[in-house]
């Protein structure tokens, strides 16, 4: 099978060179060229050292390495769950902040964000860092930019149920301060990690094992990042513990706790992948002069123009840009009935249901997360993989909509007050039946998804990798740059913006038991047809995307360039 951009996506995953034969004299040990397979033949009498990658040649990436990979997004997901995925309904519920005045502080903390990423990405590739000062950076980034996200959650000036507009503004003011920071410090180390990602393996294939690996990073944080919003509208443990009683003290008090408990492990987490070895160092590192920043600024933006799948990239998102971002925790929060189900004694509204439905519909996508390269061949390469997810995800918002259409009037309703039966009366009961049909959406959303992202992995190293045989310069740092100056900059702030302006406009009222019902109305439209627009202007560029040259010349010469040797010749030790 061809992918139509010319890439041969049926050819085998690796050419494997000449190995010594399997003998007593060699297991257990690693062989020149071995494969995964053999390695492990040769190992099983030492599973520790095949983790641990002493069965395997230096070329080949090693199993803890590979795993590595996978455990940020673990306690990533919990930090992000009890704080940035809760600092809206924090600041609104707890700190009274208004929809559109949250909005204002998110939009000047990203504006900094955007203007940051160019700074440091530009910079980052004009001084040509090694790879032992880029795994410090990430490092020290790791611990920073923990201990940054709990600050927004302490209640620093004492806000109770009414609280004066400048103790809003100032507890807004520690969110813009701490998210600048943070926001800083991450550019620095994504910037970083990308580089040092690039160096682990010049083999694409590897490659794409490794980006499935990192994948799973993000596929924990996702799964684990609703687990406690679970806990907030909970009664038996506002019964339970006084404290938590009041407007938004649930919410500030298990979002402040967990914050505490998880942000060093989140650090540590962090720090792992910046242990993995490098097999090849960029010629330019030790070769090439550095350049001055203003020089370096204007010859990122001169080699990234060779990146044409970045482009279309950028100029989708500007077109999406402007539609509106809606709170999905609003929605669910405020929207979903609540019933009894499985005899329990608190009600089951949206909030309990996020991490119920992710539970369920996750694993299935992982499962097929497991083996991204075999699909993503299977399709016709990372291209045709990105078109069919942006098809999937039309068809799946749509048919989310048809199954959540319907919603209940709670705009002169109390959501809490039920009859015998667990509903409230007069009022339609979400049934299985519909939210089954949610789930099934979910799950056929999510599948393709996944690997989407991992595609998308995969196509950016190649065009990295084809802008430094075009240029001679590599160009992630470049990439940060316009990622942050584009899609930072308005993404983050425009669709932000007119989302808090049309909540505000429906009449979205914080902490309520009751809202309104030009809210329930248009929420429920926003939320699935949004999405669904975004797509389809994203389909349009993903099938213009080309590779713009001949991948397998290309590969080989940049293997000439580089040099690189079998053997222990071509790992670089920091």
């Amino acid at each position: 099978m061809a992918d139509n951009n010319g890439d041969r996506w049926d050819a085998p995953a690796e050419q494997e060179p000449a190995h010594a034969p399997h003998t007593k004299e060699n297991a257990g040990y690693a062989q020149k060229g071995q494969t995964l397979k053999e390695s492990w033949e040769a190992s099983k009498g030492h599973p520790f050292r095949w983790f641990a990658g002493k069965n395997f040649a230096p070329e080949r990436v090693r199993p803890w390495e590979f795993a590595v990979q996978c455990i940020p997004g673990f306690f990533n997901g919990f930090l992000s769950g009890f704080s940035s995925y809760n600092h809206e309904l924090l600041y609104t519920n707890k700190f009274g902040s208004t929809k559109s005045k949250f909005a204002v502080a998110q939009i000047i903390y990203n504006l900094w964000d955007a203007i940051n990423d160019p700074l440091l990405g530009s910079y980052m590739d004009a001084r040509h860092f090694a790879s032992n000062i880029l795994k410090t950076l990430m490092r020290i980034s790791a611990l920073v930019g923990a201990i940054c996200q709990v600050f927004p959650m302490i209640n620093w000036f004492g806000i109770g149920e009414v609280a004066p507009e400048w103790k809003i503004t100032a507890q807004l003011a520690v969110l813009v301060f701490s998210k600048s920071i943070a926001d800083t410090i991450g550019t620095a180390s994504g910037v970083a990690s990308s580089k040092v990602f690039a160096r682990i393996t010049p083999d694409l294939n590897q490659r794409g094992w490794l980006l499935t690996a990192a994948g799973y990073s993000s596929t924990f944080k996702e799964m684990v990042a609703y687990i406690p919003s679970a806990l907030f509208g909970l009664t038996v443990l506002q019964e339970k513990f006084p404290i938590l009683q009041g407007p938004g003290n649930s919410i500030y008090y298990i979002s402040l706790l967990g914050t505490l408990v998880f942000f060093l492990p989140q650090a540590i987490a962090n720090m792992f992948p910046s242990f993995v070895r490098q097999r090849w160092e960029p010629e330019e590192t030790e070769n090439q002069e550095k350049v001055g920043y203003f020089e370096g600024l204007k010859e990122a933006f001169r080699i990234i123009k060779y990146n044409n799948y970045a482009i279309l990239g950028w100029i989708a998102n500007f077109i999406t840009v402007f539609t509106p971002a809606i709170s999905g925790n609003s929605y669910w929060m405020y929207t979903m009935p609540k019933t009894k189900w499985f005899g329990g004694k608190d009600p089951i509204g949206g909030m309990t249901l996020l991490p119920i439905i992710s539970s369920i519909s996750s694993p299935v996508a992982q499962v097929a997360q497991a083996v991204s390269p075999v699909w993503i061949r299977g399709v016709g390469g990372p291209r045709n993989m990105q078109i069919i997810n942006q098809g999937v995800a039309i068809l799946g918002n749509l048919g989310k909509f048809l199954f959540m259409r319907k919603l209940p009037d709670f705009a002169n309703q109390n959501r809490h007050k039920m009859d015998d039966k667990g509903y409230i009366p007069g009022i339609e009961k979400l049934s299985f039946p519909r939210l089954g049909g949610y789930l099934a959406m979910d799950m056929l959303m999510q599948i393709p998804g996944r690997i989407d992202s991992i595609a998308g992995g995969m196509i950016n190293y190649e065009m990295y990798d084809y802008v430094e045989w075009k240029t001679g310069k590599r160009s992630e740092g470049a990439k940060t740059a316009v990622d942050g100056l584009f899609s930072k900059l308005l993404a983050a702030n425009v669709n932000r913006f007119t989302g808090g302006f049309f909540e505000d406009w429906m009449g979205f009222k914080p902490n309520s038991d009751t809202q309104s019902f030009r809210y329930q109305k248009w929420a429920t439209r926003l939320i699935f047809f949004v999405p669904a627009v975004d797509a389809a202007i994203t389909l349009i560029f993903r099938f213009l995307y080309r590779y713009p040259g001949d991948k397998a010349q290309v590969e080989a010469e940049l293997l000439e360039r580089r040099k690189i040797l079998d053997g222990e010749q071509m790992a670089v030790n920091d």
